[in-house]
Order: C-alpha cells, then sequence, then structure tokens
C-alpha cells in the first residue's frame, strides 16, 4: 500500500498489526521492533520525519534492553548493540 502512495491504509495495516504484536508478543520483542520500523518507513515517506524517529526510537526499545530515550536523536550506547537485524533497520531509518 505505502509504495503505491496508499499511505491511509498502509498505517492502518500497520497500526492494526503493532497493536496486535503488543498483544502477543509485549513491547519487548522483535516483531514489535520491525513493524515499528515500517512505520518510521512509512512516515519518512509521508515527509513526517519527527514521527518516524519516534517509531524509531520505539523499534530500538523492543530489542536493546536498557535502551529507554526519549530523545529523538539519542542513539544507544555501543556496549547495547548486538547482531539483530532489527536493530540495524531501526539505526538505517533513524
Amino acid at each position: 500500500q505505502s509504495q503505491s502512495g496508499n499511505f491511509a491504509p498502509a498505517e492502518q495495516s500497520l497500526q492494526k498489526a503493532r497493536e496486535l504484536a503488543l498483544q502477543v508478543y509485549g513491547a519487548n520483542h522483535r516483531e514489535y521492533g520491525k513493524i515499528n520500523v515500517e512505520l518510521a518507513r512509512l512516515f519518512l515517506q509521508k515527509k513526517q520525519p519527527d514521527r518516524a524517529l519516534s517509531y524509531c526510537n520505539t523499534a530500538l526499545q523492543a530489542v536493546i534492553p536498557g535502551f529507554k530515550s526519549n530523545d529523538l536523536l539519542a542513539l544507544p550506547q555501543s556496549q547495547q548493540l548486538y547482531e539483530e537485524n532489527t536493530l540495524y533497520e531501526a539505526l538505517a531509518s533513524k
């Protein structure tokens, strides 16, 4: 949907998936993080970088224990990182 420029239905679908992932997996799970990365990418396409950064932070918080920053520009400390594709995707989007 988002690749076709249909942002509203894309956002609606991703938000529903986000709610379900939160219910099923919780806020500290890779799947929840991945959906937040996709929402970040959607908001980058919509030219809303602050919202995109917010979803990037949520994705990072989902997969990095101890990363709990409200600062949209904050990055995790190097010792908090480990090999995980969701980390790479969230940081690349950020």
